[in-house]
């Protein structure tokens, strides 16, 4: 039996409790530990006692008697002063705590539509994942918890909730119509949206965005992870270096017959781009890279030859040894699908063209989930129907 609230008070000694515990949990840490939770407040108690169970549990030949023995010998009145893990298992611990603490994000609860719109211009170009709820939705309150874990788990994006009925202005202007509705902000702007309180839906929005990072060009995020790898394309790619895997850094990217690469880029949705960043390996690092975009087809090599670029980057010794970053004539990239990049040559005017690191700069355009969109009167068939 659990020793009574007035037994602690009188400083009876638990030891023989926490062996017997312990003895007769076959050494489940977990059912101690839930067994002596309602004694939370007696905090000095409470660490002996889950320090107990965390040696028996991770180590299962040590003695509980041993134990508890060295717990009473150092602190006779398990009471009286705070509790000191002995120092060959408080290290491993202790760097288990820092590590949750440091883990851990809280979500930002905006108390009225000006906190809202700074904790936005805070972000920046960090992902931003907005819960807009109200107290009295029962859905938004079963999703909730879920949230709150998916904040811990994503940790490059910021997570805010907004309570409709207090930033009914900021609710109304982004088109918050029930609840809960969770949405994606990127500088301030909206770029994708769910509504409903489907958990997994919920983090597959979340997966969907957390690639998108701030970069050290103002205003821009990297859209690389917005690129589908299911549709892109490299020409005349060494088979050992796959784009799939250069992309996610697996791999360099090396060029195959020649010095010449055709890198054929669809985004997932529409978006603007504004710069590009290479960094290539010595000599072998592309010079003149020629760009196209939203064609309907990958290009081949006369074509990209032949054919009118919008812009023709020329990346300089710098990317030999560091990332260089080239930016874009933004009104010739402001609602791009697709872009493809025709590397012609390299620095060194050898065959062999590799790329070690190759980022997109730019911003997501606002998507907008046609599910959520319902049929005006009328019949299927007719006009506008």
């Amino acid at each position: 039996m659990v020793p009574l609230v007035s037994d602690l008070s009188a400083r009876i000694s638990i030891t023989d409790w926490i062996q017997r515990e312990a003895t007769a949990s076959h050494c489940d840490g977990q059912r101690l530990i839930n067994t002596v939770s309602f004694i939370l407040p007696c905090v000095h108690l409470y660490k002996r006692m889950v320090w107990v169970t965390r040696q028996v549990t991770r180590k299962p030949d040590t003695s509980v008697s041993a134990l508890t023995a060295s717990l009473v010998e150092q602190y006779h009145s398990p009471l009286a002063k705070p509790f000191e893990e002995p120092n060959s298992y408080r290290e491993p611990y202790e760097a288990t705590c820092m590590t949750q603490k440091r883990r851990r994000m809280p979500v930002r609860v905006c108390q009225d539509d000006t906190e809202f719109q700074a904790a936005l211009a805070e972000a920046g170009a960090k992902p931003v994942v907005v819960d807009f709820y109200a107290e009295w939705c029962g859905p938004c309150k079963i999703v909730a918890p879920v949230f709150e874990d998916l904040s811990n788990k994503y940790l490059t994006m910021a997570f805010i909730k907004v309570d409709v009925d207090k930033c009914e202005e900021s609710a109304a202007s982004s088109g918050v119509s029930a609840m809960p509705t969770f949405m994606i902000f990127i500088n301030g702007e909206k770029v994708d949206s769910f509504r409903g309180a489907n958990p997994s839906a919920l983090e597959s929005l979340i997966q969907k965005w957390a690639g998108v990072q701030s970069t050290d060009v103002p205003g821009q995020s990297d859209i690389t992870s917005l690129i589908d790898k299911k549709q892109m394309e490299c020409l005349n790619g060494d088979d050992t270096t796959p784009l799939v895997g250069f992309l996610e850094g697996e791999n360099v990217l090396r060029s195959d017959c020649d010095e010449q690469l055709i890198i054929s880029l669809p985004f997932i949705q529409p978006v603007k781009v504004h710069s590009i960043m290479l960094k290539g390996v010595d000599g072998k690092t592309p010079k003149s890279v020629r760009i196209f975009s939203n064609l309907p087809k990958t290009l081949d090599f006369d074509g990209a030859s032949s054919l009118e670029a919008l812009q023709v980057l020329e990346f300089t010794e710098k990317a030999q040894t560091e990332p260089e970053v080239q930016q874009l004539k933004y009104v010739k990239f402001q609602n791009v699908n697709n872009i493809q990049l025709f590397i012609e040559n390299n620095h060194g005017g050898g065959d062999v063209t590799e790329i070690e690191k190759l980022k997109i700069f730019g911003t997501p355009l606002s998507g907008m989930n046609m599910n959520e969109f319902r049929r005006v009167a009328g019949k299927k068939g007719e006009v506008g129907h």
